[in-house]
């Protein structure tokens, strides 16, 4: 970040942020935390927090450092687009369907109209493929660990 910079940026980041800010992933992150390049200062053990003045301070010695051009990145933004989030999200939301029966689907379905029943049954199916997918890159990982 450039010295004469107006943006005033709280002084911890979390792992996510950091890995947008050091133009990386989280992995290497945790693996710069793992060589004492980064200090932890708590949050969860997958996305801690570190010190944004260290995080900078590393970017200047990689040579990622924003030109004076560049805004650091939005940790919104970085937030929303975390696929370890996104998919954590919709695992836990994909849970609650253990709360539903078979008869709560079936009520649901005889109360649908005909164009949302279309809509509905693609991203069902749309779903399913994706969760089969995910299936096999857990089983693949899962293997290769071993």
């Amino acid at each position: 970040m450039s010295k004469d910079s107006k943006i005033i940026r709280p002084a911890f980041m979390d792992a996510v942020e950091a890995a947008a800010n050091l133009k990386t992933d989280r992995q290497t992150v945790l693996q710069y935390i793992q060589e004492g390049k980064l200090k932890t200062f708590g949050g969860k053990s997958g996305n801690p927090f570190v010190r944004t003045a260290d995080v900078d301070k590393l970017a200047e010695a990689l040579g990622v450092l924003p030109t004076a051009e560049e805004e650091p990145p939005d940790p919104r933004a970085v937030q929303r687009s975390d696929p370890v989030r996104k998919i954590k999200l919709r695992i836990q939301q994909d849970a609650k369907w253990n709360e539903l029966g078979e008869s709560d689907m079936r009520l649901w379905a005889k109360e649908i109209d005909p164009v949302t029943f279309v809509s509905m049954r693609k991203v069902a199916t749309e779903a399913i493929s994706k969760l089969k997918l995910l299936i096999k890159i857990i089983d693949e990982t899962a293997n290769q660990s071993k």
